[in-house]
């Protein structure tokens, strides 16, 4: 069977999709990215059908000091902070939306198979946190980095969490 694929391109504020759609919407690290989150979730409302899901995966303030790169970078730090909502900051945003709490769990992932991926993972400077600091703040933090995951076992896995919210439509 031919499976027919359409891209569109849109936002969180604007879903190019028809009323009562969707089954599923998924966001994935980027709830911190959404600008108006009254209008987004008005939209993901809209496109969503009645009983169908919202699933959230996001980092939040509470889970920050599982994240082991911000030991060195301290104004990656201060801007997650800044940015990033807690966990009750998201529950309420969008249960005030029209939408019911369904679970909540921690999830803790793994970032990577080792110190020296991980580092290496730092390195592309990937993360929106680590582009928003200056290149001397990057620099000084990655070689603080690689100084300290040189000095561990290099061979355990790198574990941070994340929350993941499951919402309904009601």
């Amino acid at each position: 069977m031919l499976t027919k694929i359409t891209f569109l391109q849109g936002s969180a504020e604007y879903i190019p999709l028809t009323d009562g759609l969707a089954d599923l919407i998924f966001l994935s690290q980027v709830y911190h990215h959404i600008e108006d989150k009254k209008k987004a979730f008005s939209e993901i409302k809209r496109v969503l059908k009645t009983g169908k899901f919202l699933c959230i995966r996001t980092s939040t303030i509470e889970n920050l000091n599982t994240i082991l790169y911000l030991r060195f970078f301290p104004q990656a730090l201060k801007k997650d902070m800044e940015f990033l909502s807690s966990r009750n900051d998201i529950i309420d945003t969008v249960h005030s939306s029209g939408f019911k709490l369904k679970g909540h769990e921690i999830v803790r992932q793994k970032f990577a198979n080792n110190l020296e991926e991980y580092c290496e993972k730092i390195k592309s400077r990937g993360l929106s946190d680590l582009v928003s600091i200056t290149d001397e703040e990057f620099h000084d933090g990655l070689a603080k980095l690689e100084i300290y995951c040189k000095e561990q076992d290099t061979e355990t896995d790198v574990i941070e969490e994340l929350d993941f919210f499951v919402y309904i439509k009601v």
